[in-house]
């Protein structure tokens, strides 16, 4: 079986979440969480805050022009490892 890290788990969290990830991939992630409870931690936040804003109305009227790509470029920045 294929062991991940915690950073490996937290790259594939919304494939993880989405339930996209191939089975033994998915066991494995699921083995990892069963250990670690820091990746624990961040699938159960992940999670409430897929719920939570899933909830949210829609926004109306629409963003303005640009505001997506400028908060999608600031969320990779985000990402990136510090």
């Amino acid at each position: 079986m294929t062991e991940f890290t915690c950073e490996e788990i937290i790259e594939q969290l919304l494939e993880f979440v989405e339930g996209q990830l191939d089975e033994p991939v998915l066991i494995a992630i699921q083995a990892h969480l069963g250990h670690c409870p820091h990746c624990g931690g961040v699938v159960a936040t992940y999670r409430a805050t897929v719920v939570v804003t899933r909830a949210l109305p829609r926004c109306a009227p629409p963003l303005p022009a640009g505001f997506e790509m400028k908060l999608r470029l600031l969320l990779e920045q985000d990402d990136q490892p510090k």
